[in-house]
């Protein structure tokens, strides 16, 4: 079978568990994620605010999260990445962006962050800027409690699923944190190796 073709037969594979049903479990009223469709453990490499990093994290597949209620339209899923913790141990990179409030475990209703697209085997996530000033995804780009938090508020995250089943894509996100902070601008590549 072409590489194209097995590509598209792994993503397709990983991606029709975004059409199951969810669980009762997983009613809108939830504040956790329905369980993974597929998870990866990633490596995110790049510049934040113009400084280089590598950061460690993971990247989880879920079936649609909010299917009402939603303003900028029903996710075919959701896509959650967490890397570090930006509030709480603020390290260069460290970043959690997702399509979805219940990503995080935060303890926040279940609201639709981001507008979810899929292509073949990729995954476009592209923030909602109305509600960057929610801060629930978030970055940070120095290694200081007294560092600034960023939200995004446009660009795009891109994910490949790929015939072997791992993950690559690219962050290219722009944001901005309170007023004495300023722009910041998010750029690196992830790769990932599938762990469910």
């Amino acid at each position: 079978m072409p590489r194209t073709l097995r590509n598209l037969a792994v993503a397709a594979a990983v991606l029709a568990g975004l059409s199951t049903a969810a669980p009762a479990s997983a009613a809108p009223a939830s504040v956790a994620a329905p369980p993974a469709v597929a998870s990866w453990r990633v490596t995110i490499d790049g510049t934040v605010s113009g400084q280089r990093f590598t950061i460690g994290g993971t990247v989880t597949l879920h079936r649609t999260i909010t299917r009402t209620g939603t303003a900028n339209g029903v996710n075919r899923g959701d896509v959650c990445l967490m890397a570090g913790f930006p509030a709480g141990r603020p390290a260069t990179g460290a970043i959690w962006y997702g399509s979805n409030s219940s990503c995080f475990p935060v303890g926040r209703a279940n609201l639709d962050l981001a507008h979810v697209a899929v292509s073949g085997n990729q995954i476009t996530v592209d923030p909602d800027q109305r509600l960057r000033k929610l801060m629930t995804s978030m970055w940070t780009a120095r290694p200081s409690l007294s560092t600034c938090l960023y939200s995004p508020g446009g660009g795009t995250a891109t994910y490949r699923i790929n015939a072997d089943g791992s993950l690559s894509g690219e962050l290219r996100l722009r944001g901005r944190g309170g007023p004495h902070c300023g722009p910041s601008g998010y750029r690196a590549t992830l790769t990932g190796v599938r762990t469910s």
